[in-house]
């Protein structure tokens, strides 16, 4: 369908949540964007995003809106009659942009799963509206490193199972991610395990950093997908509370405190972190404790390069924890962080935050404390271990980008730009679908 047969770079289309302001999934596009560059130079990569203007702003790539949405509040029937031609409207768009692509790549998110609060006709359906314009169009489609669990609400699951079913190359980030999909039905004999997307990343020399300086990164929790949505403010609010009583004992004991996001909707609770505290403590020293707005993973590293411990919620930030050597504690709303605990620290250091107990956070941050010098060379041990994964997992990309005999002439840096091919997509250059 496309010139590249003709000495034209293949043209690679990136579908996700990038740019909406989680550090997580822009860090692992980040990755995979840097590994296209280095490998595809000829590529012409664009991104299809709930949030074009910001992908273009950071990376200068041509960006695609990944969904329709009203433009100003309307009367209920009217809002729902809204929503059904937005829907449609997002079919003929994505099926529109598949058409331009040779691949199409959903790089290292939780793209499988729904441990968070999601509704069907949104995320969901905006994945399976992807699986079947790639299966229709016959557009090569790989989900690289991404997470999965179990769904329990059955429209959900199916919508994100379309998805998994037209992708001709599958990998998940963890162990569990492929267990969860094997009880789901999927075929998953083929699909490799390899480390998170973002243990790729280059690791600065951070040295040791401050052992009286913590890192405590917050999130916006409000229960996960199957809980009771009326309860979702309850649910925060005692979340906020266990971390305030966290953060006292911190500070009443001698560390000092920085506040860290791992996405943009997790501000406004680190805020409200920073001024319960300083209203239980007002003679605190304003460098005693800090809520710092990271607004990308560079900012999140650098950060936590400058603290001695990590203890937080979102999974970045203990992935970003993890990767620095830093010894972490997850207190996790998702398997994926118990998992990732499990390969690279010892256990014992995490919790799941819907029985967040504070005094066993004390203990577990205690122990830490004393045997942070062994937790530190098993870190970097493992962390070696897991870069190289990730470099295994870039290989297998490039092979399905690009495949043995297809693989395109040196040329310049990959570029956003140029003009969208008209046609059919390379079929025959990917795996086909799965069954």
């Amino acid at each position: 369908m496309t010139d590249r047969g003709r000495g034209g770079g293949v043209r690679v289309g990136v579908y996700g949540l990038i740019g909406t302001g989680n550090l997580g999934n822009d860090a692992s596009f980040d990755v995979v964007l840097a590994h296209l560059r280095a490998r595809h130079p000829d590529a012409v990569v664009d991104v299809m995003t709930p949030a074009p203007e910001q992908v273009r702003a950071r990376y200068g790539l041509d960006a695609t809106v990944s969904s329709w949405v009203p433009s100003r509040r309307l009367p209920r029937p009217f809002d729902l009659l809204a929503l059904g031609a937005g829907k449609v409207a997002d079919a003929w768009r994505t099926a529109r942009w598949v058409r331009r692509h040779d691949v199409v790549l959903v790089p290292g998110m939780g793209v499988l799963e729904a441990s968070l609060p999601m509704r069907p006709w949104e995320a969901p359906y905006a994945f399976a509206l992807l699986g079947l314009c790639c299966g229709l169009l016959r557009t090569p489609l790989a989900l690289v490193g991404v997470g999965a669990d179990d769904v329990a609400r059955p429209l959900t699951r199916r919508l994100l199972d379309v998805l998994a079913r037209r992708a001709g190359y599958r990998s998940y980030r963890d162990e569990g991610s492929r267990d969860a999909m094997r009880r789901r039905g999927i075929d998953v004999s083929h699909d490799p395990v390899h480390p998170d997307l973002v243990l790729g990343r280059p690791v600065p020399d951070a040295g040791a950093g401050d052992p009286r300086l913590v890192c405590v990164g917050v999130m916006a929790y409000h229960g996960g997908n199957d809980d009771d949505r009326a309860a979702a403010d309850r649910v925060l609010d005692a979340y906020a509370a266990k971390v305030v009583r966290f953060v006292l004992h911190l500070v009443d004991h001698g560390y000092d405190v920085r506040l860290v996001v791992g996405d943009a909707c997790d501000v406004p609770v680190a805020e409200r972190v920073d001024e319960s505290v300083r209203e239980a403590r007002p003679g605190l020293p304003a460098a005693r404790l800090r809520s710092v707005p990271v607004t990308d993973y560079d900012a999140l590293t650098a950060v936590v390069a400058g603290t001695g411990t990590v203890v937080a919620t979102r999974f970045h930030n203990v992935v970003c924890g993890l990767a620095l050597a830093r010894p972490t504690i997850a207190v996790w709303y998702a398997r994926k962080s118990a998992d990732l605990m499990a390969d690279l620290m010892r256990p014992g250091f995490d919790q799941p935050v819907a029985t967040f107990d504070v005094d066993l956070l004390v203990e577990q941050f205690d122990r830490l404390q004393a045997d942070r010098e062994a937790v530190v060379a098993t870190l970097r041990d493992r962390r070696a271990v897991a870069a190289r994964g990730v470099a295994v997992q870039l290989e297998e990309l490039s092979a399905f980008v690009a495949p043995p005999g297809d693989a395109p002439p040196p040329g310049p840096a990959v570029t956003g730009r140029g003009p969208a091919p008209r046609g059919r997509s390379r079929a025959a250059a990917g795996p086909p679908p799965r069954p």
